[in-house]
């Protein structure tokens, strides 16, 4: 049970350690970005780490964060996405201490992809992954 937490744990730290982050999208109040140094791909499957950067503290309860680090991961034969992983941090940029991590399970995806719905946010960052153009109609 240990191996999945030590797992996630060496993941964030590497991503701490070698974070090169591009603005993707602004909004009003936060900043998403990529790292697309961190881009993985197994056959059809891409990962990356985005980030979300908010303007001012975020809360749940009594935790309150700055800034959100999720993985995501893309399957291109299929065009679906999942995010297995979500890390809040207390400051900006995904700095400071980590609040709280949540994995696939925890999110309630089970590890299920989801169809990307064109012409959104997320289809333009698929095809930015998946190295695909909008198909024709």
């Amino acid at each position: 049970m240990k191996i999945p937490f030590i797992f996630a744990a060496l993941l964030l730290v590497s991503v701490n350690a070698a974070a090169d982050w591009t603005k993707l999208t602004t909004h009003p109040g936060q900043v998403e970005y990529a790292d697309f140094s961190t881009v993985r791909m197994d056959g059809a499957l891409k990962q990356i780490w985005k980030l979300q950067d908010f303007e001012t503290e975020k809360c749940i309860g009594a935790a309150c964060y700055r800034s959100i680090k999720s993985l995501h991961q893309y399957d291109c034969k299929h065009e679906t996405s999942r995010i297995k992983y979500v890390v809040f941090y207390a400051e900006a940029m995904g700095q400071g201490r980590d609040l709280k991590t949540l994995n696939e399970r925890e999110l309630g995806s089970d590890g299920e992809f989801a169809p990307v719905v064109p012409d959104t946010q997320g289809y333009y960052e698929f095809q930015g992954i998946c190295g695909t153009e909008q198909k024709k109609k």
